[in-house]
Parts: structure tokens; C-alpha cells; sequence
């Protein structure tokens, strides 16, 4: 498994786009409450660590070539996440469902 495109592509600062690298902490007040779901070959999350190093080209070329056309995105609902089967957008619409259902609910009138 590679990483996140920030660190993957440190530094990389083009209009639009800055990868500004790790972020110390993880998420923050939110990290006890983030889920990562991570299929291969996901650019965003799975990619070669320093991809812009020259000394890295030769391993991390043929990963990033791997991106240009990638599905992957419109495959999460085939990409499984637990050992009971569940994919990614079923796992996703499950947390939401519970989020919502859990939700304080305002008196009815």
C-alpha cells in the first residue's frame, strides 16, 4: 500500500493544487472519528511515497502510469472493506444511516 497524494507529491505547488505534505496530528480533533478506505491503485491514497524524487522515478513511474484512465473511483462499490463482505459505498451509507438515526431529534408539534 502506497500513501497520500500530499506526501506522495510533496512540495508540488501548480495553480490550483498545492501538496503541502503530512499533516501533523493526523486529523486533528476529528482523527478519533476518521475512516480511511483506501482501494489500490486509488492515486489519492495509494501512491508511490516521494514520487518527485529523481532517486524514486524508476519505482514510482510505472505506479503513477497506473492512474492516467483509472476506474477506481466508480469501483468502490465493488471494493470490499470487511471480512462480512460489506463494499465501500455500503459501509459508507450503513455509518450515515446510524449518524442520522443517532441524530437528536427536535420534539414533534
Amino acid at each position: 500500500m502506497g500513501v497520500g497524494a500530499e506526501l506522495s507529491l510533496g512540495g508540488l505547488r501548480l495553480p490550483g493544487i498545492t501538496m503541502t505534505g503530512e499533516r501533523p496530528g493526523g486529523f486533528g480533533v476529528l482523527d478519533d472519528r476518521t475512516f480511511q478506505i483506501c482501494a489500490p491503485s486509488d492515486s489519492i491514497c495509494d501512491a508511490p511515497l516521494d514520487a518527485l524524487n529523481p532517486t524514486n522515478w524508476m519505482t514510482a513511474a510505472p505506479r503513477v502510469l497506473e492512474y492516467v484512465n483509472n476506474p477506481i473511483h466508480a469501483m468502490y462499490n465493488t471494493f470490499v472493506v470487511d471480512e462480512s463482505g460489506t463494499t465501500a459505498t455500503q459501509w459508507v451509507a450503513g455509518w450515515a444511516s446510524e449518524k442520522i438515526e443517532s441524530a437528536p431529534h427536535p420534539p414533534e408539534e
